[in-house]
């Protein structure tokens, strides 16, 4: 019989969007399912780093924030976001993953990313990567 491995994985079940505890083993090539465990309402696993730039892409091609963007003079292809799990917000129900998104403009290739941050945030379910809201500042 061949070498098992066993690894741990929270994945989230599109379908219902509940999260679940799953224990895998590898054996002899086979992935075999040992457990299957839906966590309490409301929990979820934590955002990767795949998702995160996931983030960056989706508002970056989101019209709301090219429009508020553009009111400013920066340009779709100026915008940059740095995605920051919130994890739970009353507003948006237990089942989303939140993710609330610092927005930047980048005049020119070598500027730096963080030296002109722009007055709204996105906040975007990870899930879907839709836009949920965007709350903005005003400056004083």
């Amino acid at each position: 019989m061949g070498e098992s491995t066993s690894c741990h994985l929270s994945r989230l079940i599109e379908c219902d969007r509940h999260a679940f505890n799953v224990l895998l083993d590898l054996e002899d090539n086979d992935w075999i399912v040992r457990t299957f465990v839906q966590l309490p309402d409301g929990v979820q696993p934590q955002i990767t780093p795949e998702e995160l730039n996931q983030a960056d892409e989706a508002v970056r091609r989101d019209a709301n924030v090219i429009k508020y963007a553009a009111e400013v003079g920066v340009t779709a292809s100026q915008i940059y976001a740095d995605g920051w799990s919130i994890g739970y917000d009353d507003r948006f129900g237990n089942r989303k993953r939140l993710q609330q998104c610092m927005v930047f403009a980048r005049f020119g290739p070598h500027e730096n990313l963080y030296a002109h941050p722009l007055d709204f945030f996105p906040v975007l379910d990870s899930n879907t990567f839709e836009g949920i809201q965007q709350r903005c500042l005003i400056a004083l």
